[in-house]
Parts: C-alpha cells; sequence; structure tokens
C-alpha cells in the first residue's frame, strides 16, 4: 500500500516473517524483497530498531505502530525506552506517528505535542478500527491536508473521511523534539542480511578471483577481514547443492556466499554485530561484485540475531524529550471589543450545519450587556431565530433559596418550549452566571426534553475570558458530553483565537455532526486569514463509541477488485533451491528454589494478559515432574501448580521504571487479588499509574502505592559455572549432532580474540552448510542451509536443538525459509495445500482468467 506514494524508503519492523510471507501465498501480497526501497527487519523489534543506521534516527516523515498497547508500552529497547517511545524518537520533527489502538483513547498521550484519536467505521470484518495519529511539528488542527491522487479501494481521500474519523484532539504544549543520546546497549545485538543476487554478470566459477572482489567490498566498506574459509565439491564430499561455498570472517560480522555460475546466482548471508550503519553501502558494494543489480535482480531481507561481546559498540538513542518552550495561550477581555469578538461569534455559526439555525444565547441580567447576543442581530436581520434566554431575577441575589431555582427552572423549560422547534445552536455568553447554567444541565439533564429540544445536529459555544469563572463553564460542556448527548458523533474542543496582545478561549460541543471538526478547521482558517487572529485547538474528546450489533459492511471488497497480475508472475517465477533456518538460542536461567512452608503468590487464573494471582503457601513438592500444591489464603482450596506459575514474595521498596511488567495488587469480592499490568508513569508523590492487563478495557489507576505493586517475573540467580558456555562445550555439541544425522562434514573453529569473546563455528558437506556462533555469554545462533531436493532426511536441524538443549540451551527463535530465485518467497505448494485466496490462481498461466472468491 504505502509503495503507490512516492516514497524514499520503508522500513518494516515485523516479529515473524511467516506473516509477509503467508500474506504472499494467501492473499497474494508481494513483500517487496526486490525492492531497495523496503527493509524487513524480522524478529525482536526492540533489537530490530537499534540496527537501523543511527542516521536516520529522527528523520522518518511516518512511523506506523501497529502493535497492541501494552506491547508498545512494556517492550523495552533500553532502560527506560520503550518501543513507543522509539517511535518518537526515530519520527522528524515534522513528522506523523499513527498507532494501532486498543480501545477508543479517553487519556491524554504523552509522546508529542499533537494529537488527533480517530475511529474509522464500516471496516469489512473489523467493524470498527481504533488509530491515535501524533506530531510534534503538525498541528492537525490547521495543517493542510494534502491528496496524494492514489486510488484506494476503501478509505476515499477527502476532509469528510479524514475529519469525520476524528474524536478526541489532544495538545501538549509542553513536550517538543527528542535529544540523541550516546548508550551501550547490554543487549546481544546482531543483524543477519539475506542477499538473492539475480542474473549475475561477473564469472562465479573462479573461486580466486571471487575472494579478491568480495575481500576488496568489505576493505572498502571499513571493515577487517580475520579469516576466509573455501569449500569446493571435492572438499565437502563433492556437493552439489552450490558449486562453491566461500566464507569471510571479519571482526565486524561474517559473511557467507554460495554460488551457482550455470544460474548466474548467488547467494549470500551476511552477519553483522557492530558497525550497522556500514549496511546499506556494504549491501550495495556485495551485489555490484558479483554484477547483479540492487534495483532490478536482487532480493534482501534482515533477521534480527544475537551479536558478539568483546566489542566496543556505541548506540546513540534519544532518550528524554525536551521543552519547546512554548507560552502559555494568555486569555483577556481585549477580544470582547466588536471589532474582533462580534464577527468571531458570527463566523462560528458557520458550525451548525443548518442554513437557518433556531439559535439560543444564554444572556447575564436583562439590564447588562450580553455581548454575543449583539453579535448575531448584526449576523441576522431576523430575530425570529435567536432567542435570549436572560438570567431568573430571583437567582442574582447571593441569599436566592432552592424554591428560586425551582421556579425558574419552570420558567425557561417552559419558555423553551414555546420558542422553539428544535434548538440548532446555543451560546453561553461571558456575562451568564453560575446559577444559569446549573439551570440548564438540569433541564437539559432529563433524556425527554432532550430528546424533544435539541436538534439531532446540535452545537454549543462557551467564549470565556479569564473572568476567574472558567471552572463551571468547562464543566457544563463536559456535561453536555457525559450527560446531555453521549453516543458519537459527539465532540467537546477546546479552542481559542489570539493576536499579540490578547486571546479568547471558546469550548464547542456538537453532536450528530460527523464533519464537525472538518467545519472546525475550515473556520479556523477563514478566521485567521479575514480577521489576522491565531486559530488554535487545545484539546478535543468525543463521546461513547456505539456498539452495531450484527454488523455488515456497506461496502464489501471483491477479489477482482484487486490488481495481482504482478503477484501472479512472481508466483510462478520463484524457484526455490535451498532450504534455510535460523534457530537462535539461549542458556535457561532457573528461579531460585521455593520450599515446603514459603508463601507465595500464584498465578491460579492463568492468562497471557488477564491472569490473577493470590498469596498461598507451599503445602507439598514433587521434585519428579517439579510441582508443588499450593494452599491459598483462609485455605480457601489448594492446587498442584508448576514453578513457572508461582513466584516468591518480593518486599522490595526499589524504583520502578516506566513500562516495568508488575502485578497490582487489588481487591475482588472482598479477597485480595493480584492482577497482571504494568507501569504507564510515576506520580509527583512517589505513586504510581499502573494499566491492569484487560482486554475490553483500558483499566488504568491513577494512584497506587510502591507497597501494591510487585515484579511479576523474579530476578533470576546468576549461571553456576556447571551452566556456562565454552568453546570446546558447543563444538562438542555440534559433532555430536552431525554424528546422529550421519553427515560427515569439513568442519572448523574460528576462535580469535579479535572477533570476539565468543567463537564461530563453520561446516559444510555435500547438500549443506552451517555457522554457528556464540556471542560469549548467553546466545548461540544457528544458521543452515541445506539442499531442497535433498529431502527432510538431510536437515539436520533437530539433531542440533538437541544436542544444544543438553548444554541448557533453549530455543528464543526460529526463522524458516527457501532460498532461491526467481523473486522467491515460498517454497513450492503441496498437493493438498490450503491456499485460501491466492489459491485460486496457482494452476493458472499468469494470463489466464482468474476465478473469484467472495470473502466478506
Amino acid at each position: 500500500e504505502l509503495l503507490k506514494y512516492p516514497l524514499e524508503v520503508a522500513y518494516g519492523l515485523e516479529l515473524d516473517q511467516e506473516v509477509v510471507r503467508q500474506s504472499f501465498r494467501h492473499y497474494g501480497i508481494q513483500p517487496s524483497f526486490d525492492d531497495p526501497r523496503v527493509k524487513w527487519y524480522f524478529g525482536d523489534a526492540a533489537k530490530s530498531v537499534l540496527t537501523i543506521p543511527k542516521e536516520l534516527h529522527g528523520t522518518f516523515d511516518v512511523v506506523y505502530v501497529d502493535l497492541m498497547d501494552y506491547v508498545a508500552d512494556t517492550v523495552m529497547v533500553s532502560e527506560g525506552v520503550s518501543l513507543l517511545d522509539m517511535a518518537a524518537r526515530l519520527v522528524s520533527p515534522e513528522g506523523v506517528i499513527a498507532q494501532n489502538r486498543d480501545f477508543p483513547q479517553q487519556g491524554k498521550p504523552e509522546l508529542t505535542k499533537y494529537a488527533v484519536d480517530a475511529t474509522f467505521g464500516d471496516i469489512p470484518q473489523f467493524c470498527q478500527e481504533y488509530i491515535s495519529v501524533s506530531s510534534n511539528g503538525v498541528n492537525f488542527a490547521t495543517a493542510p491536508t494534502f491528496d496524494h491522487h492514489v486510488p484506494t479501494l476503501f478509505y476515499k481521500a477527502g476532509n469528510q473521511e479524514y475529519y469525520g474519523a476524528w474524536t478526541n484532539f489532544h495538545y501538549n504544549p509542553e513536550l517538543g523534539g527528542a535529544e540523541m543520546t550516546p548508550m551501550e546497549t547490554t543487549k546481544s545485538l546482531g543483524l543477519f542480511i539475506a542477499i538473492e543476487a539475480e542474473e549475475c554478470k561477473v564469472s562465479l566459477e573462479d573461486p580466486t578471483a571471487l575472494k579478491e572482489i568480495i575481500a576488496n567490498s568489505l576493505s572498502t566498506s571499513g571493515l577487517s577481514q580475520v579469516d576466509y574459509t573455501y569449500s569446493t565439491p571435492g572438499e565437502a564430499s563433492k556437493a552439489r547443492f552450490f558449486d562453491s561455498v566461500l566464507t569471510f570472517v571479519f571482526r565486524e560480522g561474517i559473511l557467507t556466499l554460495r554460488t551457482q555460475p550455470t544460474l548466474r546466482y548467488a547467494a549470500m548471508d551476511l552477519q553483522l554485530w557492530s558497525d550497522f550503519d556500514v549496511q546499506e553501502i556494504l549491501l550495495q558494494r556485495l551485489v555490484d561484485a558479483v554484477g547483479s543489480n540492487l534495483w532490478e535482480t536482487a532480493s534482501t531481507f534482515r533477521i534480527s540475531t544475537g551479536g558478539m561481546f568483546g566489542l566496543s559498540r556505541k548506540t546513540e538513542i534519544p532518550l528524554s524529550p525536551k521543552s519547546v518552550g512554548q507560552p502559555r495561550v494568555r486569555f483577556s477581555d481585549t477580544l470582547s471589543q466588536e471589532s474582533t469578538f462580534s464577527k468571531i461569534i458570527r463566523k462560528m455559526m458557520q458550525l451548525s450545519p443548518t442554513s437557518q439555525p433556531e439559535t439560543l444565547v444564554l444572556c447575564g441580567d436583562q439590564s447588562s450587556m450580553c455581548s454575543s447576543l449583539d453579535a448575531l442581530r448584526h449576523f441576522n436581520s431576523s430575530e425570529a431565530s435567536i432567542v435570549p434566554m436572560f438570567a431568573c431575577p430571583s437567582l442574582l441575589d447571593d441569599d436566592s433559596t432552592q424554591g428560586d431555582m425551582l421556579a425558574c427552572e419552570e420558567e425557561i423549560r417552559d419558555m423553551l418550549q414555546r420558542s422553539f422547534n428544535t434548538i440548532d445552536v446555543m451560546i453561553i455568553d461571558p456575562a451568564t452566571p453560575l446559577r444559569m447554567g446549573q439551570v440548564v444541565h438540569k433541564i437539559l439533564n432529563q433524556a425527554f426534553i432532550t430528546h424533544e429540544l435539541l436538534a439531532d445536529k446540535f452545537v454549543a459555544m462557551a467564549p470565556m475570558f479569564e473572568t476567574g469563572d472558567e471552572e463551571w463553564r468547562e464543566a457544563l460542556m463536559e456535561r453536555f458530553r457525559t450527560d446531555v448527548v453521549v453516543f458519537n458523533p459527539v465532540y467537546l474542543v477546546q479552542s481559542y483565537f489570539e493576536d499579540k496582545l490578547s486571546s479568547l478561549q471558546m469550548h464547542l460541543f456538537s453532536a450528530g455532526d460527523t464533519l464537525f471538526y472538518s467545519r472546525l478547521t475550515k473556520l479556523g482558517a477563514i478566521i485567521q486569514k479575514d480577521l489576522t487572529v491565531d486559530f488554535g485547538i487545545t484539546g478535543g474528546k468525543s463521546g461513547v463509541t456505539s456498539y452495531i450489533p450484527d454488523f455488515n459492511a456497506s461496502k464489501p471488497i471483491f477479489n477482482e477488485d484487486y490488481d495481482v497480475e504482478l503477484s501472479l508472475a512472481q508466483w510462478h517465477s520463484q524457484t526455490p533451491v535451498a532450504h534455510q533456518e535460523i534457530l537462535q538460542m539461549e542458556i535457561e536461567q532457573h528461579p531460585h528454589p521455593i520450599h515446603e512452608g514459603e508463601r507465595v503468590l500464584a498465578n491460579f487464573r492463568e492468562h497471557p494478559l488477564e491472569g490473577i494471582w493470590a498469596i498461598g503457601t507451599v503445602n507439598s513438592s514433587n521434585p519428579i515432574n517439579e510441582t508443588h500444591e499450593i494452599v491459598f489464603a483462609r485455605r480457601e482450596f489448594s492446587k498442584t501448580m508448576e514453578r513457572r506459575r508461582l513466584r516468591s514474595l518480593d518486599n522490595s521498596t526499589s524504583i520502578l521504571s516506566k513500562g516495568e511488567i508488575v502485578l497490582v495488587r487489588t481487591n475482588i469480592n472482598g479477597k485480595e487479588r493480584w492482577r497482571q499490568g504494568y507501569i504507564k508513569g510515576i506520580n509527583p508523590d512517589a505513586t504510581y499509574q499502573a494499566r491492569i492487563m484487560t482486554l475490553d478495557q483500558d483499566l488504568t489507576i491513577a494512584s497506587v502505592p510502591r507497597e501494591d505493586l510487585m515484579h511479576q517475573y523474579e530476578t533470576m540467580p546468576p549461571l553456576s559455572v556447571s551452566q556456562e558456555m565454552t568453546v570446546a562445550k558447543l563444538e562438542h555439541a555440534v559433532e555430536k549432532a552431525f554424528l546422529a544425522s550421519s553427515i560427515k562434514p569439513y568442519l572448523r573453529v574460528v576462535e580469535s580474540e579479535t572477533v570476539g569473546l565468543g567463537c564461530i563455528l563453520l561446516a559444510t558437506w555435500k547438500s549443506g552448510n552451517l555457522v554457528v556462533t556464540w556471542d560469549g555469554k548467553m546466545h548461540v545462533d544457528l544458521n543452515l542451509v541445506v539442499d531442497l531436493e535433498a529431502g527432510e532426511a538431510s536437515n539436520p536441524v533437530e539433531a542440533f536443538r538437541n544436542a544444544l538443549s543438553g548444554l541448557g540451551l533453549g530455543v528464543v527463535g526460529r526463522d524458516i525459509m527457501p532460498r532461491g530465485y526467481g523473486k522467491v518467497v515460498l517454497n513450492p505448494p503441496a498437493a493438498s495445500d490450503d491456499t485460501i485466496w491466492f489459491g485460486n490462481f496457482h494452476t493458472s498461466a499468469p494470463n489466464t482468467k482468474k476465478e473469484t472468491v467472495m470473502h466478506n
């Protein structure tokens, strides 16, 4: 979708590359590995984002965050910096962040200066989607929109679609840009880059010449080669899946080059664990070195992996927002002069979609000036549709009684029912007293009166000066949103008009008009031009999103609506020749043992998000299956549980950080229960804002004392000597796996201080090659490539997994992909392939008419 636009580059960070590959299988969506503008990074985004060249930090025009809220908030790139924080540091000063939201957003985001929450409805399958759009440099209320004239099926460019989706508007004047601060990451950080070079013009038959060309590419990119290995069919038991395998080890990483000269095809595996900033220029030089073309005949993608400790590496990460020194908006009564105030009031009447709106003006004492009423008398020569409501005289006295209030309420209600068919516009003049506001709220808080009096598309305005009584006016406008008209489309907006000396604040309420924001921004631009005053929005809220039972989209999308000719051509051109797996493993750490009689927190209602924990006592333990019988408080019940569902009680009072995953003490039906959540923020009084994990609502507690919070995960004890990895252990495990697979490889170990604290194991045999990297601490990567035609029997990956498991290593990541030419994405489908959508075209030639199936 993005490639339809005039795009310079797009970085995609996706946890699982199967999402991309299976989207091609099922929907015909091309991953565009062959487009050099597209940079796919698969794996842990908290690591991937650190390998993006730092020169790009703060330069992206748009950053999309398509994650559940708790993931964006709790997956930490570094201490104190979450994935969502990182988005704000990647975007340019004039750029935009778009974030998927779990629920309609109500709280004020603390990411950028400007933000808009949007709700897109009538979406096939999904019904509604919630997205927050934010920026430091784009004031969405005043910035012009731009139509790129890109054809789309569902969303149509234009003010109705754009502003019609708006719900809340947020303004954080204290926020601005971000500082770039160098820091050392503790992550095992590496980057694997797969390169498919096709139609190579350089001869791939002479390994000596290739070695010289590739070595020169590494050297001119600033990399330091320390080792080289070359394997031929003779040396590797007469391999047939690639003619030659060249391996270059350099201080910053490793490169494996596999060649098939007859096909003019070269496959490269580039692994970097340092100097990530050179990846683009290095990629270009490697593709050029074999005579391929990055823009026409090459494909690439990346995987986040482990790295190599013992190398100096600094990663510049912007850490803290900085103030932009935005002055506070001033409010005074200078704009009450006819020359400005009256013109603004008259212009703002255009917010009503009704051509002749019936207008109610709330005023003060009948003998006093009512500026809003005076302004509107110039707006319309006929006063028939403009009705003033002056304050009841009995309420102007300080000693007015409850009886006076009731009498005024009855008088005003009768007047409204006599004077209006329906009220289109209500203006609360600055002279209106508090007691009249209370009367109006009481009348309109009665549902049958509201239904009878207010138009379907209703607007209320409250112009305000800094006179000390703004609070009740703001509260009254808020009650319109929460009590009078509750369900969307409902908008409550705080706006202002400002010149060099003074400002007018105006709260606006709209109900029933999906084009309200569009009208408001247009009017703001007109007023700025005609009256030479600045217009701005400082905040905006929406109402409650309505439930839509038995939803059916008004515009279903059909298969034939999409052009899949390019996808179909790629489907037939792809030719896989090898199977590749990258297995990432780490030493498994185990918590401290627990003992009989110990009090623990037990996850008695297990759920990835909504788990509930309770305090219990270990009654007995079974060392054979490593389970424990837990008796819960007051001996309510007992339950046998695994150790992973238990944690020792923690009385720590250490300061918690934003984003930390915690358990929050709550009361459920009179019983103490601990619920899973995370820290949203820290309050000035040393309490915490904590969000409790739920699937149906945004449940955030504003103030939680430290004693009611506990880390969900225990601190692991340090590794024992027997658990630590060594080169000898790793080499023995690899040899054991080859023996179990009946493979006799050409195997060697590269162990050198010039590479880092770990080691590299290289192996080649007749139908495959292997690179094993240990980072010197906890992480091991296996990069295995085997001949696709050799079958599953020649794939020793399970043997390696079993052998390394014996060293205490557990799998933390596994990537499986085909390697080949013809823009390969997938292996050939089996006869029983279950492809749903794109599968309709599998057996068709590229120009054969397509059958289509509707999936609504």
